[in-house]
């Protein structure tokens, strides 16, 4: 279990304890001034047999009028405060959801942490379903307010009568409570489900064109479809589990109603209640239903939200970055980026086949691409990103193999001063903003928009504003989410501009120029030649357009059952 507690609902409530005082305490003279109504019309109706004194019914009158005006607004504010709390409330629980998943440290995967997957539906509907407990809170205790009040009241017309509502309402909420927490535990129940055919679905959008292309599609659809039907049989569980609670909670109401109206004109005939007290008592029977409802349903909000919380605690905190030493000074001789198997020092540039200690290493202020496989690329972009050691081979046999930066274990360095020195870029760059201009300038700054647009008509992307009157139109124009709206190649060249406008020292990238033509791919090759002249820039997975220009090439053949790989670097003298 992650030891993340910090949503709790006794957390919620405590902090928001002045709120929820300040509402329930309106929503308490609501009840209380309700239930007088039913108490005013009674003396009413006795004082008009009782006396003509016109007086007395316009007393009564205005008195009635002052109560309804008390009924309107203190529930009026009072539910206001509850609901502009609640709303601030879902926007910082959210945000501090977010803030865990989408932080420097990254996302656990551990086992008793809820799946990456499944925080869309837990940050939409979890978080609503905890927050409730700041309603649920004062709406029960002003509910229970006004029963009282009621029983009270009733008690002083006829203690039986009021004996008899206090024994029935205790009897109707402890059955109550035991449904409620028989609905507490289906419904943590369904909303995993839920959440982990959500995950399956948005899985399944994502891998479509692959899956497809080795006749997946199918086995897939069928998976998601067996998972919507266990997640909908569960909700119609849920739903008929919901109803009886409904149903129990109704029928409890008017059954109470009907005894104790039944009991009060019982004692009205033998002479023991008044005329006057006859209609209060029918009044406030009829009044007491709302609050007693309130008071048999507040178990089964409580009983959803603590199922909530739950799965909210559930959500790993965000992970620390590691500190360290920071990044070594470039130095002649020494490689910027090189990688080994085993332990040991880092060597400079060299081959050693068939060794336990085969290492691989990117030259200082050179261009060099990288024949290797996806797989490796995908390793070492993730290594450089998150500050560690490559991870290879299979699930069964994981090994490891040692990144060196400027002669220094990456391990021993800060996260933070890696990612400062070396920008790794992914095969499918993440795009963010409104126009190409937010896409590229968001870590760079608008002071640099100048820059933006030379590098921009540089990797041939002046195409997205063909018309434009200036040249700095390209910067204004639109994007859907994620960039949709571009090509493939596109989006891998604007990734490719918004990571050389922000020059690290090192940029480490998967071919950027996998989705575009021949003559387009030199063209943004020739570009990032000229651009990153005299700074480290290693491409992976590269085609024969990026080849043209280097100046140093790297063969990485990962041998079967080993860390071993043979190393080839030879100079082309560029172009």
């Amino acid at each position: 279990m992650s030891d993340n507690k910090v949503v709790t609902l006794r957390g919620l409530v405590r902090k928001n304890s002045r709120a929820m005082a300040l509402s329930g305490l309106l929503l308490s003279i609501y009840h209380v001034a309700e239930a007088m109504i039913a108490v005013l019309l009674g003396w009413l109706a006795h004082s008009l047999i009782a006396s003509e004194n016109v007086w007395h019914l316009v007393g009564g009158i205005a008195a009635l009028g002052a109560t309804l005006a008390t009924v309107s607004v203190s529930w009026q504010t009072g539910f206001r405060i509850l609901q502009a709390t609640s709303a601030r409330n879902v926007c910082e629980l959210r945000a501090g959801i977010t803030s865990q998943v989408v932080s420097h440290g990254g996302h656990s995967d551990d086992a008793d942490s809820l799946p990456r997957q499944e925080l869309p539906t837990v940050v939409g509907e979890d978080v609503v379903q905890a927050v409730d407990i700041i309603e649920v809170v004062p709406v029960g205790i002003s509910a229970l307010v006004g029963a009282i009040f009621c029983t009270i009241v009733l008690a002083l017309i006829d203690l039986p009568l009021g004996v008899v509502v206090l024994v029935l309402s205790a009897v109707v909420l402890i059955v109550l409570h035991r449904l409620s927490q028989i609905i507490e535990r289906r419904a943590e129940r369904q909303q995993t489900l839920l959440a982990r055919v959500t995950a399956r679905m948005t899985d399944i959008l994502q891998g479509l064109p692959v899956i497809s292309g080795v006749a997946g599609a199918h086995p897939a659809y069928r998976g998601y479809a067996r998972k919507s039907e266990e997640a909908c049989a569960d909700a119609r569980k849920l739903a008929w589990v919901s109803g009886g609670y409904e149903a129990v909670a109704m029928g409890s109401n008017v059954l109470l109603l009907s005894a104790v109206g039944l009991y009060a004109g019982y004692r009205t005939i033998s002479g023991d209640v008044t005329l006057g007290e006859l209609v209060t008592v029918v009044a406030l029977s009829q009044f007491i239903a709302e609050p007693m409802r309130q008071c048999s349903r507040m178990p089964r909000f409580i009983g959803l939200a603590r199922a909530s919380v739950r799965r909210l605690q559930r959500v790993a905190e965000a992970q620390r970055l590691r500190e360290g030493q920071g990044v070594p000074s470039a130095q002649i001789g020494t490689p910027a980026i090189s990688m080994r198997g085993g332990d040991g020092e880092a060597e400079g540039d060299g081959e050693v086949e068939g060794s336990e200690q085969a290492s691989v290493a990117f030259a200082e202020g050179r261009l060099t691409v990288v024949h290797c496989s996806a797989a490796w690329a995908d390793a070492l972009v993730d290594a450089l990103v998150a500050g560690e050691s490559m991870e290879l081979g299979s699930l069964t046999r994981p090994q490891t193999q040692q990144l060196w930066i400027r002669g220094r274990d990456i391990c021993e360095i800060s996260v933070d001063d890696v990612r400062s020195a070396v920008l790794a870029e992914p095969r499918k760059p993440a795009l963010f903003g409104d126009t190409v201009g937010q896409a590229v300038l968001r870590s760079s700054g608008e002071g640099r928009a100048e820059d933006a647009v030379d590098i921009l008509n540089a990797l041939g992307l002046d195409e997205l504003a063909p018309g434009a009157a200036h040249s700095a139109g390209v910067l204004d124009h639109e994007l859907t989410e994620g960039a949709r709206n571009l090509s493939g190649g596109q989006r891998q060249r604007l990734g490719l501009a918004r990571a050389l406008l922000a020059e690290p020292e090192m940029l480490v990238m998967v071919d950027p120029v996998s989705s575009v033509d021949s003559m387009t791919g030199m063209k943004v090759a020739r570009a990032v030649r000229d651009i990153r002249r005299g700074r480290t820039t290693v491409v992976l997975c590269v085609g024969r357009a990026f080849q043209s220009v280097a100046e140093d090439v790297v063969d990485v053949k990962p041998l079967a059952g080993s860390l071993r790989t043979r190393g080839e670097q030879f100079p082309l003298g560029g172009c």
